[in-house]
């Protein structure tokens, strides 16, 4: 059982190059796959704005695709907000080949499907998995999560970042952002980030189980 997570950037037709969002994308990836379990190679780029990876242990995918959407909003640039679709497949997988984008199973299928079936809604996070019951429920949870990352901020979006993938106490970015630990903890609350560690944990409980 493993997780495998397709994406493709929103704004990217719209941005001037892919200079725009491809080098941070890159420098995202690189801190992921020091932090995680990545199948193959790690991840990988496929249809020109398209990327996809795959984790061994599927209970890290929701976390991995907050920190994806993270690291991005954080590092926009310019005046167009910068972000991501991503569809999360949980499954098993026929044939793993270092490159993810020649590797196969019901894993990938599930995840390349659910990023297709986003691309005519508003929709930027979905699951796919062979528990309806587990899908459904995550639909409703996934709904409110992408609701407020789409409302994040640079800064909200940098708290996210610092808490998911650096793993630092608020003391520890108060000092990093200089900034006051009351200020931390103002982003934090602003970014709900609380709300989505509840998420979090039900997605890793639910997922152990699979």
């Amino acid at each position: 059982m493993i997780a495998v997570l397709t994406g493709d950037i929103v704004y990217s037709t719209s941005a001037e190059s892919s200079e725009t969002w491809l080098p941070d994308l890159k420098e995202i990836f690189a801190r992921i796959e020091d932090r995680f379990e990545l199948t193959g190679n790690g991840a990988e780029m496929h249809r020109g704005d398209g990327f996809q990876l795959g984790l061994h242990d599927p209970r890290q995918a929701l976390r991995v695709a907050f920190i994806i959407r993270a690291g991005l909003i954080k590092s926009t640039k310019t005046g167009l907000k910068m972000d991501t679709r991503i569809a999360i497949g949980i499954g098993e997988y026929a044939y793993l080949e270092n490159s993810v984008n020649e590797s196969f199973g019901d894993a990938f299928t599930r995840s390349g499907h659910a990023l297709d079936e986003m691309k005519n809604t508003d929709d930027r996070l979905a699951l796919s998995s062979d528990s309806s019951d587990f899908d459904s429920e995550m639909y409703v949870s996934l709904t409110f999560a992408d609701m407020f990352i789409k409302n994040w901020s640079q800064a909200d979006a940098e708290i996210a970042w610092y808490i998911w993938m650096e793993d630092l106490t608020q003391s520890e970015i108060a000092k990093e952002l200089n900034i006051s630990q009351p200020a931390v903890s103002k982003r934090k609350k602003r970014a709900h980030i609380d709300e989505f560690e509840l998420l979090l944990n039900r997605f890793e409980t639910k997922t152990k189980y699979m």
